[in-house]
């Protein structure tokens, strides 16, 4: 398998790369998936996605590398990891055999041999056809070698959207039937009606299923097939899983071991508008019985269901308070044998977001923000000392990975495991945990083998800290822009301040595309990422400091962070401040522009932000979230929501902004952007609106280039030397040659 070539893609030429990592770069560099360990540990699968913006194309290409054995995995190799081109534009990759990748190409399963005895693989070849799968399919796992079979079985669990019938099968045709109707009009007689970026159909919900496949010798030849039908696991339930909108197959685990299927999906006896209750649910592998639940009362959100290598515990996280999306997660471990539930780390003041168990089934696998890095943690479950009241403070972890952002772990049977982890400055990697060592060994350098390779990204960032509201420590990030010498007292840099949204959020030593700090430092900015009240990684006071303060302890975190920066740097010109935010960082943003009687700010972008709280209540799609924050319903809590409200002081707005909005953005919809815009339009201060065809996300490629362009411009604009003087001019829309196409955005503006 190693002998095999490269995909030229990733191999281009540093000389073809551009200077800094401008939007450009940045949206043509290669967006890599998780690493996939075979289940011997011998090699392992890898996605990386990519954007062409010459021929405005997408293409995918699946890769297998070798990994290193517990013998050789002592030190770090200098040379790095071949990677092989297994297939072309294929999702859901699993493996299906220690030797055998499956994955899906249009609805269609097939499964190639990656032995060593094969001289070459052909990415173009879609390899040996197992079936057509009869639906779209959203998530998948994979049971190899179910309880009481043979080795040629395995068993697949996926995810499909149904109706109230739970059948597969007519799924389609109804869709088609319905579509010119549903396009017309749509009938409600229940909140949610829509969710994040989607109108939400009556009695369609995604559901598992489970569907056996066999493996077929004939002579040299094998190959793998359906078994019967798919079945429906959660039929006759209104359970839902993956949970939306956002859940994919780490929502549910699979064990042969256990025979079982573990998931976790929202309460159906609560309203899930303004619920965030989730239970953990158990059903057998084949369908033969109904879900049983195993959580109990009124608790928070479930996440991160594993199994134990044995199959015989089962952990989870879960939050304590219904309601409360961002509440600390607790690690929770449940005997299957005899039913009783432990949890672990209650006292520990950090929230993990995902966990997996150790090839050994004695520790957990922990990942979770931790002071702006996404760090791995070791928790030895079965360690009585772990299990008792004084070690509940988290006394018993090990830290394995401190630095850079974790996104993803995936255990080895025999030991070790996969890690894929990226940075502020690259896009994930590939490094192999030595479980014996706890010695990380890198195994692929995307930077390196990519377009991204060359690039001037100027001085390293780095973390900072200063004394934010009632005298706490504050944190955020520095990003120096390319060519900044901070002794060099003759340069002169504008200040952009990057307001994260959440807001229990962070901006954290990973890769990001949608909001890139190196990107706006590129563009000649010296760049800030703020980490104020709300933000999380730094425990649980300083993230709950938010609640019923939005424009309070926050605000006064992100002017304490610019001043510090002022008066720190010399080089930094306090007559050239500008700053972003998106979601709650675009409510902050609508915030300062009442708040900015100094002056300080000169320019402003507001992406996705609050304008008016109480409209945002009646039209959000998550009631729970304004309900929390602000301390109840409207109707009765209405001082919390009117005192942290941006539209109370509009008269107050003067500072230039561009505000962005998304047309199917259905958490703080475009009315709320069109609302900031017609504002400041009537005081006659420049502004400008652009309109995505998007959610709450700019995800589409093209989309995502014309933002930054749009975005970097404005902020140069109001942050040059000479910045412009105000001018009153009738608002205009811009005519069709300047939208590149119906998903490219409208144009308002006012200069």
């Amino acid at each position: 398998m190693r002998t095999s070539v490269l995909l030229p893609a990733l191999t281009l030429a540093a000389s073809v790369a551009a200077k800094t990592l401008d939007p450009l770069s940045l949206i043509q560099a290669p967006r890599p998936g998780v690493g996939i360990a075979s289940p011997t540990g011998h090699a392992a699968l890898w996605a990386i996605r990519s954007w062409n913006q010459s021929t405005l194309t997408r293409s995918s290409t699946l890769y297998a590398l070798h990994l290193p054995t517990h013998h050789d995995a002592a030190e770090q190799s200098s040379e790095l990891e071949e990677l092989v081109p297994v297939v072309h534009n294929a999702t859901s990759a699993f493996w299906i055999s220690p030797e055998e990748a499956a994955y899906i190409i249009e609805d269609v399963m097939y499964v190639k041999n990656l032995s060593i005895s094969q001289q070459y693989i052909d990415p173009r070849d879609p390899g040996a056809r197992v079936g057509h799968l009869p639906a779209e399919v959203t998530s998948l796992r994979v049971a190899r070698t179910a309880k009481g079979q043979g080795e040629g079985t395995a068993t697949l669990v996926f995810s499909a959207e149904v109706y109230e019938d739970g059948s597969l099968s007519d799924v389609k045709a109804r869709d088609d039937a319905e579509a010119e109707e549903w396009s017309r009009v749509k009938s409600y007689e229940n909140v949610p009606i829509r969710h994040w970026n989607k109108w939400l159909k009556p009695g369609k919900r995604s559901q598992l299923f489970s569907l056996d496949l066999t493996r077929n010798k004939k002579g040299y030849e094998t190959s793998w097939l359906f078994a019967g039908e798919p079945k429906n696991l959660l039929n006759g339930t209104r359970l839902e899983a993956p949970v939306p909108p956002f859940g994919d197959e780490s929502d549910y685990a699979v064990s042969a071991e256990a025979g079982l299927v573990a998931f976790t999906a929202k309460d159906p006896a609560v309203n899930a508008a303004w619920h965030t209750r989730q239970h953990i649910y158990t059903v057998p592998l084949d369908g033969s019985e109904a879900p049983r639940q195993i959580t109990q009362g009124d608790i928070g959100a479930t996440s991160s269901p594993e199994f134990s290598p044995d199959g015989n515990h089962l952990a989870w996280l879960q939050m304590a308070r219904d309601g409360f999306e961002s509440d600390v997660r607790v690690v929770q471990l449940h005997n299957l044998e005899t039913k009783e539930t432990e949890q672990l780390l209650t006292q520990w003041d950090r929230s993990p977001s995902s966990l997996s168990f150790a090839p050994d089934g004695e520790n957990l696998y922990l990942v979770g923000e931790d002071r702006e890095q996404i760090k791995l943690w070791r928790l030895p479950v079965l360690d009585k000392r772990t299990q008792s009241e004084a070690s509940q403070n988290g006394s018993t972890l090990e830290t394995v990975i401190r630095a850079g952002g974790v996104g993803f772990i995936d255990t080895i049977p025999g030991g070790g495991a996969v890690i894929t982890k990226s940075s502020m400055r690259s896009p994930a990697d590939l490094f192999y945990l030595s479980e014996k060592s706890d010695k990380l060994i890198r195994l692929t350098d995307i930077t390196k083998n990519s377009l991204l390779h060359g690039l001037d990204l100027g001085p390293e960032p780095y973390r900072f800290n200063y004394t934010g509201a009632e005298g706490r420590t504050t944190y955020g990030w520095i990003i120096p822009p390319p060519g900044y010498d901070r002794y060099d007292k003759s340069q002169s840099w504008p200040l952009l301040t990057l307001i994260h949204g959440g807001p229990e959020g962070s901006w954290e030593n990973n890769w990001n595309v949608r909001w890139n700090p190196e990107t706006f430092a590129a563009a000649g900015f010296f760049t800030i990422a703020l980490d104020p009240a709300g933000s999380t990684g730094f425990g649980k006071k300083h993230q709950e400091d938010i609640l019923g303060s939005w424009g309070g302890r926050a605000f006064y975190d992100i002017r304490a962070g610019v001043h510090h920066i002022l008066q720190t740097f010399d080089n930094v010109d306090a007559e050239r401040v500008v700053a972003a935010g998106a979601s709650f960082g675009g409510y902050s943003i609508n915030w300062i522009q009442g708040h900015n009687e100094d002056g300080l700010f000169k320019g402003l972008v507001s992406h996705d932000g609050v304008f008016s709280t109480l409209a945002t209540f009646y039209s959000t799609d998550e009631l729970y979230f304004p309900e929390f924050e602000f301390g109840g319903v409207p109707w009765i809590a209405r001082e919390g929501y009117e005192r942290w409200n941006p539209e109370r002081f509009t008269g107050n707005w003067n500072t230039p902004q561009l505000t962005i909005a998304g047309r199917d953005d259905f958490r703080l919809p475009e009315s709320e952007g069109i609302s900031v815009f017609n504002t400041l339009q009537r005081r006659g201060v420049p502004s400008k609106l652009l309109v995505f065809q998007e959610g709450h996300w700019v995800v589409d490629e093209r989309n995502s280039l014309r933002w930054y362009t749009e975005v970097i411009d404005w902020l140069k604009k109001y942050s040059a030397e000479q910045a412009p003087e105000s001018e009153l001019l009738m608002a205009e829309t811009v005519d069709a040659a300047e939208v590149d196409d119906s998903s490219s955005g409208l144009l308002f503006q006012q200069q």
